[in-house]
């Protein structure tokens, strides 16, 4: 899905178990983005996010309540 214009608004969803910030926000995994390429070139360089077509993501009602084992307390 790469694409050669750094200004065009891409999907990205923010990969189980990584935190994105974008801004002054954070954004923990499974959230939907909306970025464009090149506010987004950090995060999938560093793995946080990954990009996805927007009619493909999937609803997070459908996805189990259960946090990955990296984000709980101990």
């Amino acid at each position: 899905m790469a694409a050669s214009n750094p200004t065009e608004v891409a999907q990205f969803q923010v990969a189980v178990g990584k935190t994105a910030i974008v801004g002054d926000h954070a954004y923990g995994d499974r959230a939907p983005l909306q970025l464009t390429r090149r506010d987004a070139a950090e995060l999938l360089k560093a793995g946080t996010v990954e990009e996805v077509a927007g009619h493909e993501v999937p609803d997070v009602a459908g996805r189990p309540n259960t946090p990955p084992p990296a984000s709980r307390k101990t």
